[in-house]
């Protein structure tokens, strides 16, 4: 099968035919195998690709402080922690854990924040993935999660990013 035809594949065909690949899935990311399934169709050209796409859910890896810099949006690991900070502090305030409430409440944040769209989500997609490229956006991964892993690692990236010595 040919990345082609995964996206001419329904949602539902493509997960059924690729869960045999998703390998040991938790209760939360189980249940979303359907919008997993729509989110890797897209991004992979043979099914044995999808372990390594989705490791990230199953298995935080170690962050790497560099992750934290990306010129092009301006991000660094020391603007990244104001940018932890008032992120979760918005985050720990949504009940209903929807892609659109999702969607809407980070957006409303980015605006109110004043910072450009890339920078926030740079920062947000290193602290809840530890990669620089994932199937889906920090809104997919979020929801992925789940309201409390999402927090936890937002929370571990910031405690992470807060010890890093200073360079002076």
């Amino acid at each position: 099968m040919s990345g082609e035809y995964f996206k001419a594949m329904s949602d539902e065909d493509f997960a059924e035919v690729a869960e045999k690949f998703f390998g040991e899935l938790d209760e939360n990311l189980a249940s979303k195998k359907i919008y997993l399934g729509s989110l890797l169709k897209t991004r992979i050209s043979k099914l044995s690709d999808i372990p390594a796409q989705i490791k990230f859910l199953q298995v935080m890896p170690p962050l790497d402080v560099e992750l934290f810099t990306n010129k092009r949006n301006k991000v660094t690991a020391e603007n990244s922690i104001e940018i932890l900070t008032d992120a979760i502090k918005v985050l720990e305030k949504i009940s209903d854990w929807t892609v659109d409430n999702l969607h809407d409440k980070v957006t409303a944040f980015v605006t109110e924040s004043g910072l450009k769209m890339g920078t926030i989500m740079w920062a947000l997609r290193i602290a809840l993935s530890g990669q620089k490229v994932t199937p889906g956006g920090v809104i997919e991964i979020l929801y992925l999660l789940g309201k409390n892993i999402s927090l936890e690692r937002l929370n571990s990236a910031l405690k992470f990013l807060t010890n890093i010595p200073k360079k002076f």
